[in-house]
């Protein structure tokens, strides 16, 4: 009987302790949650709260906690940013939808990205397509958010959250790549997407060190993002 008792108190503290291990880690990546969620939304669409979205964000985060394994060698933010975002998506798909003209150019980008001479630009882009570079911006900025799927297409890698190249950077085999190609970035665009994804800076603290929007922000982050792909992509690709 004392030694059922001693097992079962034993479980009881690992359990207990499993706990207060997954409650840490919720409570340490609130703020990388936050993170994500402002990176997906410096404006939201009409009829969607933010306080749902921010919620939905940490049921993924929870859920992550709970489903986390260490021993499996990814680490947490690795493993938690697709369950993240995932959530958030499917927050914003329930309580909003794109209108006509965005689905058509996003539509009109990705053809126009299918026939362009990698890396493509917004500018390129808006000179393919006959849409303005803004109408291109705001476009992509959609398709990131509403239509993951389809940014992932572009660029002919499939990381699976490819638009966080911070996550890739553990994978040894791209790291040295990924250096090379981001020394090729504009000097802005360099300097957003190392302070976004190395130095966890949030979209509005990057906007108030170059004294622009968060929106804008937001948009310099994804044309950095995008050209980043398709460098990477041109680079591996040819080796």
């Amino acid at each position: 009987m004392v030694v059922k008792s001693k097992h079962f108190a034993a479980r009881r503290y690992k359990a207990n302790q499993a706990e207060q291990d997954r409650e840490q880690l919720i409570l340490d990546n609130m703020q990388f949650a936050q993170k994500i969620l402002s990176s997906m939304t410096p404006h939201l669409p009409v009829g969607v709260e933010k306080e749902n979205l921010y919620s939905a964000a940490l049921l993924g985060l929870t859920e992550a906690a709970h489903k986390f394994d260490e021993t499996r060698g990814a680490t947490f933010p690795t493993f938690a940013y697709p369950r993240i975002r995932g959530a958030i998506v499917d927050e914003l798909r329930k309580n909003s939808q794109l209108p006509q003209k965005v689905l058509r150019n996003i539509r009109l980008i990705r053809e126009a990205i299918e026939q362009i001479a990698p890396p493509a630009t917004p500018i390129s882009i808006a000179e393919a397509t006959g849409l303005t570079e803004d109408q291109v911006e705001e476009s992509l900025c959609a398709m990131k958010v509403n239509s993951p799927e389809n940014w992932d297409e572009i660029g002919g890698l499939s990381y699976g959250t490819s638009e966080n190249p911070a996550v890739h950077a553990e994978n040894k085999e791209i790291l040295a790549e990924m250096a090379d190609c981001i020394e090729l970035l504009p000097d802005r665009e360099k300097t957003i997407l190392i302070m976004y994804h190395l130095e966890s800076m949030l979209l509005k603290e990057i906007g108030a060190v170059f004294h622009i929007s968060e929106s804008r922000a937001s948009r310099i982050l994804t044309r950095a993002e995008l050209r980043l792909r398709q460098l990477l992509e041109l680079k591996m690709g040819g080796e």
